[in-house]
């Protein structure tokens, strides 16, 4: 999550997931009341309700770790109560096999009060000993000292304070809260955020470790995935599982998804367990190696690449000045204006497995999707292709596609017209040489409306 740090107030139950109604029953430990095993590589602290772990969040976790445990039957996790977290002591040396603490998402505020003193110190004594943590969400504000939460500071006693700079949350850019939202990564992954935390959004600007993702959909500068030594703090659901719970992850984002959490895993602890191969095996766009031999190597250096997920470096043919299909993410376009905005998505194509939309940018407010290039080659200027569709739009609303040459120049406008496409509609322009920016705008105020484009060529001529 983002700048505003994720966790949760003590007066509203603010933070991820919050919708648990159950508290997990102790299970039986034997004559210790700390049921971890000399073989468990995870322990997953899995208290619901006023423990703090969202209902959804801790499926979640329970799907991921059995997918891993299909692809290896050696990993071996458990979850625990707030009770069973504060009994277990000494946790690197009286469990040398364990791994990693997780954390997932939920309320940050009643994980604190929960796990209380003790758990904090078991859980520190761990971090400090060489084990690994991984923060999801709530999980993530958890292991800071501070954060900021919609709009109001935070320094609850019993965070683990282990990674040193304030976080904030909720990302309203992406989804106001409660609300969730599938919103695609800097690495082309599609995940679901849901109010987790991030650095430099309002209240925070300094960052401590390595960002490993960004928050594409608004122009890839905040951070979703942090590593910090041995912290994996995650803003985004990695670990979502379709249709519990949420909507409008796909099976193919979540087995990726899936990957990508298991080898970010094996990173931070040292861990070896086995990860399938991504679909379609390392990227060319991300495998270190200059495919199409032009002595660029990979993206971002690499022009023929749309993102690090691109699986061909090629350029663009001569005189093609954009090609964008969006599958890999936004890539080059930016995202401005006050609405809701734009982002990319494999929900709903019009060709290949991406598409960028802006759905419900807000009554009256406009959100645009915009990229620069420079037709300066070609005498004649430029020949534009799109594919786009309008859902739901009415009077109130708007679709505009429009190009800049030192003002703003509207190639096609919805006004007071309705529109509600059944299938995509493909608009051809010719754009003058000094032209050098393009963008399409939405506004719509109802959850329904919404603005899809795809497929944008932009030929020299």
């Amino acid at each position: 999550m983002k700048t505003k740090l994720w966790v949760s107030t003590a007066s509203l139950v603010f933070l991820l997931l919050a919708d648990p109604t159950t508290v997990l029953a102790a299970k039986p430990g034997g004559t210790s009341p700390c049921p971890i095993l000399q073989s468990t590589d995870f322990a997953v602290y899995g208290q619901t309700f006023k423990g703090g772990v969202g209902t959804s969040s801790r499926s979640w976790m329970a799907h991921f770790f059995d997918w891993w445990k299909a692809q290896d039957p050696t990993v071996d996790y458990l979850f625990l109560t707030a009770t069973q977290a504060q009994a277990c002591t000494n946790l690197k040396t009286t469990y040398p096999a364990l791994k990693m603490w997780v954390q997932p998402g939920g309320n940050a505020y009643d994980q604190q009060s929960a796990l209380g003193t003790a758990g904090k110190a078991n859980i520190n004594g761990f971090i400090g000993s060489g084990g690994a943590y991984l923060g999801v969400c709530a999980g993530a504000y958890y292991a800071a000292h501070e954060y900021w939460w919609e709009g109001k500071y935070y320094a609850h006693p019993n965070l683990l304070s282990a990674y040193p700079v304030p976080l904030e949350g909720a990302i309203g850019g992406i989804a106001p809260w409660p609300g969730y939202a599938l919103t695609v990564l800097s690495n082309g992954r599609n995940a679901i955020y849901y109010g987790g935390p991030t650095i430099g959004l309002q209240y925070t600007s300094t960052i401590a470790g390595t960002v490993d993702a960004h928050f594409d959909s608004l122009g890839g500068t905040l951070p979703a995935v942090i590593t910090y030594g041995n912290l994996l703090l995650t803003s985004v659901h990695l670990e979502a599982f379709e249709n519990d719970g949420i909507s409008g992850l796909s099976t193919t984002d979540r087995v990726e998804n899936y990957k990508y959490l298991a080898n970010l895993i094996n990173r931070v602890a040292g861990t070896s367990f086995k990860v399938p191969p991504y679909v379609g095996g390392t990227p060319a766009c991300s495998d270190g190696i200059d495919n199409d031999g032009d002595q660029f190597v990979d993206y971002p250096a690499d022009k023929g690449c749309s993102g690090p997920l691109d699986a061909d470096e090629t350029d663009a043919p001569p005189g093609q000045v954009i090609a964008d299909g969006f599958e890999y993410g936004l890539g080059a376009w930016v995202v401005t204006g006050t609405g809701a905005p734009w982002t990319a998505s494999s929900l709903d194509p019009y060709s290949g497995s991406g598409h960028a939309y802006a759905i419900q940018p807000g009554v009256s407010t406009m959100t645009y999707l915009e990229r620069t290039f420079s037709l300066a080659a070609f005498a004649r200027g430029g020949h534009l292709i799109y594919y786009r569709r309008l859902i739901g739009l009415d009077g109130p609303d708007e679709f505009v596609a429009e190009y800049y040459d030192g003002s703003w120049h509207t190639l096609e406008a919805t006004g007071s017209a309705s529109a509600n496409d059944v299938a995509y509609v493909q608009k051809e322009f010719d754009l003058p040489p000094r032209a050098t920016r393009l963008r399409f705008g939405c506004m719509a105020g109802a959850v329904s409306e919404k603005c899809e484009v795809d497929d944008v060529s932009l030929f020299g001529q």
